[in-house]
C-alpha cells in the first residue's frame, strides 16, 4: 500500500520521460512537388518505461494489469493502482497489429491504458514533427531511423525507403535533469501547452472578440454584436453566405439541444453565447485553411488534394471539410505548402 497522496501519485505518473524511453514512428509520408520525401514522426512511450514508472511511483506490489478480448480482434487492458485499501482500475483498448498481432495488440492496449492514468499523455500536446527522408545518413550520430513504406504518387503506388533523423523534444517535454542548459537571459520555465478547447480563452491569438461571461442574453449587447459580425465575416470568407441552409445545418450540428430553422435565428439575442462559441469552433479550422490557401495562391482543387493527403479522405467541396478538418490538420497542410513553395509559414488569423 502506497503512502503517497493522490496528487503525488498523479504528478509522478504524469512527469515527462527521458528521450531514451521513447520510440518513434513515421506517418503520413508524402512526396512534395520539388521531389522531397517527408514524413510526420510521432513519439511513443515504450511499455517497459510504463512498467518502470509504475514501479517507481507506487511500487511493484501496488499496481497490476489485466487483459480481455474485445469483439473479434480487439484487446482491452486495465491498469489498477492500489490507493489506501481500494484498487482503482482504468481501461483502454486497441486492435491487434499487423505485425505480431497478439503481442502488438496487448502492447498497444497497455500503452493506451497507461495514457488514461496520465503516463505519456503530455506527448499529445506536442506539435507535429516533420522529418526529411534521406537516401543515406548525413552524419555519424546514432539518432537515425530507417523506414520503408509505399505511397501514392500520381495515383500509382511507389515504394519509399530511406533514413530520417529523430527530432529533438522541447524542454518542457523532458525531465529537468535531461534538459540542455540555457543562458541566464533565456532561463524560462517550460510548461506544456494547453489545448485550446474553448477558442475564446485566447481572444488575442484568435482575433476573437472578448466575451463577457455574464452577458449571455440582452437586447443591447455590443459584445454580442462584435461576436456576430466576426462570425458572419468567417461565413463570408468560407462561402457560406451563398447558401443559408448550410449555416443552419452547421450550427445545428454542434448545437443539437438548440436547433434553429433559419440563419437569422443563429444570431438571435436569445441564442446563448456558448452555442455561438460551439459554432465558432466548427468554422475556425476551415476558415483558417481557406486563408492559408488564399495567402499561398492555392486553388480549391489543390487544397482538396492536400486535405486528402493528411486526412486520408476525399474532398469535393468546402463543405466536406467540416466533417474532417481539425486545427492539427491545418498546421500539417500549412507545413506541406510552406515546404513546397519555400515560403515562410503562414500564421492564421
Amino acid at each position: 500500500m502506497t503512502n503517497l497522496t493522490e496528487q503525488e501519485i498523479m504528478q509522478g505518473l504524469q512527469a515527462p520521460f527521458p528521450a531514451k524511453d521513447l520510440e518513434w514512428r513515421v506517418q503520413s509520408t508524402i512526396k512534395t512537388r520539388n521531389d522531397k520525401i517527408r514524413s510526420i514522426a510521432v513519439p511513443y512511450i515504450t511499455n517497459r518505461a510504463i512498467q518502470d514508472r509504475l514501479d517507481q511511483v507506487v511500487g511493484p506490489m501496488n499496481w497490476r494489469n489485466s487483459y480481455e478480448t474485445w469483439r473479434d480482434k480487439g484487446v482491452l487492458c486495465g491498469i489498477s493502482i492500489k490507493f489506501g485499501d481500494e484498487w482503482i482500475q482504468k481501461f483502454d483498448g486497441a486492435d491487434e497489429t499487423s505485425y505480431e498481432a497478439t503481442k502488438g495488440g496487448f502492447s498497444a492496449a497497455h500503452k493506451r491504458a497507461g495514457a488514461v492514468w496520465g503516463l505519456g499523455r503530455y506527448l499529445y500536446s506536442l506539435s507535429e514533427f516533420w522529418v526529411d527522408i534521406h537516401d543515406k545518413k548525413t552524419d555519424n550520430s546514432n539518432n537515425w531511423e530507417y523506414m520503408k513504406t509505399k505511397i501514392k504518387v500520381d495515383n500509382k503506388e511507389v515504394y519509399i525507403k530511406g533514413y530520417w533523423k529523430i527530432p529533438t523534444l522541447p524542454n518542457w517535454a523532458l525531465p529537468s535533469s535531461h534538459q540542455p542548459s540555457v543562458s541566464s537571459t533565456n532561463n524560462q520555465s517550460y510548461v506544456p501547452p494547453t489545448p485550446n478547447e474553448n477558442p475564446t480563452n485566447s481572444p488575442q491569438g484568435n482575433n476573437m472578440p472578448h466575451v463577457n461571461q455574464g452577458q449571455l442574453h440582452g437586447e443591447h449587447d455590443p459584445d454580442r454584436e462584435n461576436y456576430t459580425n466576426y462570425l458572419k465575416n468567417m461565413e463570408k470568407s468560407i462561402g457560406l453566405t451563398e447558401n443559408q441552409g448550410f449555416v443552419v445545418s452547421l450550427y445545428n450540428r454542434v448545437n443539437p439541444d438548440h436547433k434553429v430553422r433559419t440563419a437569422n435565428e443563429v444570431y438571435s439575442v436569445t441564442t446563448p453565447k456558448d452555442n455561438l462559441r460551439n459554432y465558432y469552433s466548427l468554422l475556425k479550422p476551415v476558415y483558417d485553411l481557406m486563408k492559408v490557401a488564399q495567402n499561398h495562391n492555392i486553388n480549391e482543387q489543390q487544397l482538396f488534394g492536400y486535405a486528402q493527403i493528411i486526412t486520408g479522405k476525399e474532398h469535393s467541396s468546402v463543405l466536406s471539410l467540416f466533417s474532417t478538418i481539425t486545427p492539427q490538420h491545418v498546421a500539417q497542410i500549412t507545413e506541406i505548402i510552406r515546404s513546397e513553395q519555400g515560403n515562410n509559414a503562414y500564421q492564421t488569423a
